[in-house]
């Protein structure tokens, strides 16, 4: 018997084409969009059908769009009446994960995103980013480089071996010669516009975290696994506190993995575009059943209905 938990992507998942066969299949799809739509002030379900990439890429729209993806997926699960023991969610993803355990209600959670995606573009614009991937298995060497710099910081944990540095533009590429020199030569440059999870957020955090505070989070009972806290959650308290820290702090995706698993979780839904957290998951521990629905023909083929 599986012991399943809902996972949400971030971010950097969102593809050309995206979206389409949800909008024409799944009856509140068309709403979601129009609603958040009118609160975006541009038609975001076009930049899904058409592109062009790089508009879809950018914060603005890609936050909105993977969000309602994946909001979507989540409606057409409840509605197959699917037992969920957890959620949790990768950077954007937490937004998702609030809303699918029912911590923080749609309309709210749309209101503050709009906001992270101001503040965040804004925060790009003066304070220039940049952020590198880097396989390497000891966590404290990377560390060790960070720590050579001002502002470049530890952003996300992703797996045993794959972590994810963000800081200031020229500082992101001093560290590159560093991690050579060190024998760390497996890194790569992310195409992002900006250092999320880093100190160069902080400007962003600040008008952010008014509106979160604004807004009212539930207790859960089913309980959700946080970027900057990995264990499980059912307080509203404690969840917005957790929130707040979330855009300057490191996304500790393992470690919610990991502890995950030792509550017994056995089966991994990811819900949203693409499989990312799916082969994560799959890297951190192998013994857990993965299904990855994006599409509806994933629905179908993993036995869920689209109830019209």
């Amino acid at each position: 018997m599986y012991n399943t938990a809902l996972v949400f992507p971030g971010q950097g998942s969102q593809y050309i084409g995206m979206c389409n066969d949800l909008i024409e299949n799944v009856p509140i799809a068309k709403n979601l969009f129009d609603k958040a739509s009118t609160l975006f002030d541009i038609d975001l379900f076009s930049f899904c059908k058409n592109g062009p990439a790089e508009d879809l890429a950018s914060t603005y729209i890609a936050q909105p769009v993977i969000f309602l993806h994946s909001i979507i997926l989540d409606a057409v699960l409840k509605l197959n009446n699917i037992k969920i023991s957890a959620v949790a969610g990768h950077s954007l993803g937490e937004y998702s994960a609030l809303v699918s355990c029912g911590s923080l209600s749609l309309n709210n959670c749309l209101n503050i995103l709009k906001t992270r995606c101001v503040e965040m573009q804004k925060a790009n614009i003066n304070n220039k980013g940049s952020m590198l991937a880097i396989i390497h298995d000891n966590l404290n060497e990377v560390r060790q480089i960070c720590d050579k710099f001002s502002k470049t910081v530890i952003a996300n944990i992703n797996s045993h071996n794959q972590i994810i540095i963000s800081g200031p533009v020229q500082q992101i590429e001093d560290s590159i010669q560093l991690f050579k020199e060190n024998k760390i030569k497996k890194v790569m440059k992310l195409n992002v516009s900006g250092a999320f999870h880093s100190p160069l957020m902080n400007e962003a955090n600040v008008t952010l975290n008014k509106v979160i505070n604004s807004v009212n989070f539930s207790d859960i009972e089913i309980p959700i696994y946080q970027n900057v806290l990995p264990t499980e959650n059912f307080e509203g308290k404690e969840i917005k506190n957790n929130l707040l820290k979330q855009l300057t702090g490191s996304v500790l995706w393992y470690n919610i993995i990991v502890n995950m698993k030792k509550k017994g979780i056995n089966q991994i839904i990811e819900v949203g575009p693409k499989t990312v957290l799916s082969k994560l998951t799959k890297k951190i521990d192998s013994t857990i059943n993965i299904i990855a629905i994006d599409t509806i023909e994933d629905l179908k083929n993993n036995g869920f209905k689209i109830i019209k």
